[in-house]
């Protein structure tokens, strides 16, 4: 056998096993099956999953599609006073041509993070907390953090009119 027996105990391994299963949280449903909002994932919440704009190709790729008028809540650290949390507001708004990503502090209105992804945003509400806290920030998955990657998120989404 020609076979390296690292390469063939790997192939042993694989041979066998599943294609991965998508677990769903169990979310409530109304009577018509729409879900109810706010939908709750720990300290985060979705509060609405917007409307699909098919139209306009860059408001999807091959692994998300941007709903406009999505919206979504988690707390984190302030960059107003970095001793506390606030909550953020991650949004996805009309920006024409493509969709504008916005993380909105509860305590600074005034100040979003905007960006041409939801990492993007995100970041930019991360530099503000670090030009405060002088702490380099982690990066940040952007979807995550607007909630986004979760599995029945995405489902939801796709099932949308």
């Amino acid at each position: 056998n020609s076979e390296s027996p690292r390469s063939s105990r790997k192939h042993k391994i694989c041979a066998g096993r599943k294609p991965a299963k998508k677990k769903y949280h169990e979310i409530p449903l109304n009577d018509d099956g729409s879900p109810i909002f706010p939908i709750v994932f720990g300290k985060m919440r979705v509060e609405c999953l917007g409307e699909i704009d098919a139209e306009r190709p860059n408001y999807h790729n091959d692994r998300y599609i941007w709903p406009v008028g999505f919206r979504s809540v988690r707390p984190y650290q302030s960059f107003v006073d970095p001793s506390s949390r606030t909550e953020y507001t991650s949004e996805i708004v009309d920006g024409g041509e493509r969709p504008l990503f916005q993380v909105t502090a509860s305590d600074a209105p005034d100040k979003p993070g905007q960006g041409n992804s939801p990492t993007a945003a995100w970041t930019a509400i991360l530099r503000k907390l670090n030009e405060k806290s002088n702490k380099p920030f982690n990066a940040v998955s952007g979807p995550e953090y607007f909630g986004l990657a979760k599995g029945i998120i995405s489902k939801l989404i796709q099932e949308l009119p």
